[in-house]
């Protein structure tokens, strides 16, 4: 067996090795400055519909005794385990756990060819193009990062955590993360990672007191992940912007055919213009509007801020080989005909007879206090807008605001590999389906990401695609 391979299957134990069982020493180790951090319970997982034992064979080399040989490492299978992202250190993470035995361990790596030396009470392991390996008595560190400089010092530095100095006692957001019981939880300071990260688009933000913590459970057939934003006051404006009521009539008046993707939005337009004006960004706005002969201002007098995007029957993105519609809320439909009429420019031709405008890929009608743009393909929208066909409504399907659905079964390979890259489990996948409410203490979204496979568990799934594609 590679030393390698298994290392990579002794730190994917690592990550994985929990059952819940809260490690108050463990906890310690997390630096109060750290932006993420990551818990796994395996316990739970294990207790699902799982094949760890095929996974740990495969990334071990060794299909007889991979899991056993990981086993009995002397890692404690009954202490959680936690990634954490440094604070200091662009990209770096280190992974934390606990030891039942530290002499099986070190006889273990002694075994795997691992090379290691001790300084006072704490062993180092380093290994070549994959990180350092370091413990004390019965707490480790896997620092995944060997091009840091100062590596050694950082990974010591974590082994010396005190409970004073840990992120649990010195942030009460994080503390209160203890009581999820989910199979992954993922927690996040926006406001460190943004100060510990290259994220330019951030920096005009204000992010003191924002936190994004995620749930993620695999059952068979389907993940499920529930995601948080907790907002502070000034960035909760932004987010009410979202909490509206979506006009059900808006599934009535798109082309529900050959469904792969759905979007529905609906925001409030009249606190939208006002922190608009506030930031001073109308001007902008009224830019990005010139080619539609519009003003920023006139579409708060016409728009109801409602908005449903479908994706029709995707064949190819290039060349315009899919069938898509749009559809804008409007006052009425005589300000829906008065706003066409207005932005006649962007459009060619006018059908008296039908009443929709056209332009070379695109058809647009008001309709039913609506204005409903379909395309690229002209024959499609005018078959839609002359002789009707099954609308959104007819196929069933449920829309609310901030809803996403997108069939991933239904979309090109070449799409997939060229746009999104060769990824194995994304092949895997059915459906998306995301969902979104607005609450006092930000934004919560749920995701349930559906696989082909109904009667497998996902996680299973999940490894068994990274194990391929490794």
């Amino acid at each position: 067996m590679r030393t390698g391979s298994y290392l990579i299957g002794l730190i994917i134990l690592l990550i994985f090795s929990s059952c819940k069982k809260e490690n108050t020493n463990l906890t310690e180790l997390i630096p109060k400055n750290t932006p993420m951090v990551i818990s796994i319970d395996l316990g739970a997982i294990k207790s699902k519909n799982t094949d760890l034992a095929s996974v740990m064979a495969y990334v071990t080399g060794d299909k007889n005794k991979g899991l056993e040989k990981i086993l009995n490492s002397g890692i404690d299978l009954d202490a959680e385990a936690y990634i954490i992202y440094l604070a200091d250190e662009l990209n770096a993470t280190a992974v934390l756990f606990s030891l039942s035995d530290e002499s099986k361990f070190t006889k273990s790596l002694k075994k795997e060819g691992i090379k290691f030396t001790s300084e006072k009470d704490v062993n180092i392991a380093e290994i070549k193009d994959k990180g350092v390996l370091a413990w004390k008595e019965d707490r480790g560190v896997f620092l995944g990062e060997n091009r840091i400089e100062n590596q050694f010092d950082i990974i010591k530095s974590i082994l010396s955590g005190t409970k004073e100095t840990s992120l649990s006692a010195t942030n009460e957001k994080f503390k209160n993360r203890e009581n999820t019981d989910s199979d992954i939880d993922v927690w996040c300071d926006l406001e460190a990672l943004s100060l510990n990260a290259d994220l330019p688009y951030l920096d005009e933000v204000n992010l003191t007191d924002v936190y994004i913590s995620s749930g993620i459970d695999f059952e068979d057939g389907e993940i499920l992940v529930h995601n948080l934003l907790e907002t502070n006051e000034e960035l909760h404006e932004f987010v009410q912007l979202l909490d509206g009521e979506i006009d059900a009539d808006i599934a009535e008046v798109v082309p529900g055919d050959h469904l792969t993707g759905a979007y529905a939005l609906s925001l409030d337009l009249d606190k939208l213009m006002q922190l608009l004006e506030q930031k001073d960004l109308l001007p902008l706005l009224d830019k990005q509007l010139e080619p539609f002969n519009i003003k920023a201002k006139e579409l708060k007098q016409v728009l109801t801020g409602d908005a449903l995007l479908t994706i029709n029957d995707l064949s190819a993105m290039l060349p315009f080989d899919y069938k898509a519609s749009l559809a804008i809320g409007v006052k009425d439909d005589v300000t829906a005909i008065m706003m066409l009429d207005k932005m006649s420019g962007f459009f060619d031709k006018y059908d008296e007879d039908k009443k929709y405008y056209t332009s070379g890929y695109l058809a647009a009608k008001a309709k039913d206090n609506f204005v409903v743009l379909v395309g690229p393909s002209i024959p499609y929208a005018k078959e839609f807008f002359t002789e009707g066909g099954e609308t959104l409504e007819e196929s069933g399907y449920k829309i609310k605001s901030g809803k996403l659905s997108l069939k991933i079964d239904k979309l090109p390979q070449m799409l997939l590999k060229n746009g999104i890259g060769d990824n194995p489990f994304l092949e895997k996948i059915s459906e998306i389906i995301s969902t979104r409410k607005i609450t006092k203490e930000g934004v919560e979204n749920e995701f349930i990401i559906r696989l082909k496979e109904e009667k497998k568990n996902s996680f299973s799934v999940l490894m068994q695609s990274a194990s391929d594609n490794m």
